[in-house]
């Protein structure tokens, strides 16, 4: 029930979850080419943000083996790779702080596959 001068969107809590029916959101998707060079996780936080996005595919991260780990701006982000030092390949999802409460669990399959 909303008051008379409340938007049916004002009427959402701010702590709202993501998977909340009356929450929008917006997932894409980036190849970055890799994610192993300095500098380029700072270029997928600037572009998500830029986007709006709460969640991001990442493909050709480069990243060995598999694991996940928050930036220092907050982003979560879990990761494929191979398990060998090849660079190539993998795969990752980078979340919003909000995106990542949400995350119960998630596996690794292979380099393509999260």
């Amino acid at each position: 029930m909303t008051l008379q001068s409340e938007s049916h969107m004002d009427t959402l809590e701010p702590g709202t979850p993501i998977v909340h029916p009356k929450t929008q959101l917006r997932i894409g998707n980036w190849n970055v080419r890799t994610v192993y060079t300095q500098g380029k996780t700072d270029q997928a936080v600037k572009a998500m943000r830029e986007a709006k996005l709460q969640i991001m595919g990442i493909s050709e991260s480069r990243w060995c083996g598999s694991g996940k780990f928050i930036l220092t701006t907050g982003e979560t982000i879990v990761y494929s790779g191979r398990d060998d030092e090849v660079h190539q390949h993998g795969v990752a999802i980078m979340l919003n702080k909000d995106a990542a409460k949400a995350l119960i669990n998630w596996t690794p399959i292979d380099e393509r596959i999260i």
